[in-house]
């Protein structure tokens, strides 16, 4: 994938703070990634925090042809 693009199980967290123009706020982003997934696209796994406790890891999980390119 080129610079700047979003990989397959990144980090919700870690998109967020790229700074990328119209995902300005937490708010933008789940908005952004709730159209994705109603179209299929993508979806959100949630990975529990493990035995220290805290909040569960959102990560972003593509659709199978956008991890390989579509071929």
């Amino acid at each position: 994938m080129g610079s700047g693009a979003v990989a397959d199980q990144a980090p919700l967290r870690d998109i967020y703070r790229k700074g990328w123009s119209g995902l300005a706020s937490l708010e933008a982003l789940q908005a952004a990634v709730d159209e994705l997934a109603a179209c299929h696209w993508c979806r959100i796994e949630e990975i529990p925090s493990g035995e220290a406790g805290g909040r569960p890891s959102q990560i972003l999980r593509l659709h199978p042809e956008l991890r390989t390119g579509g071929s």
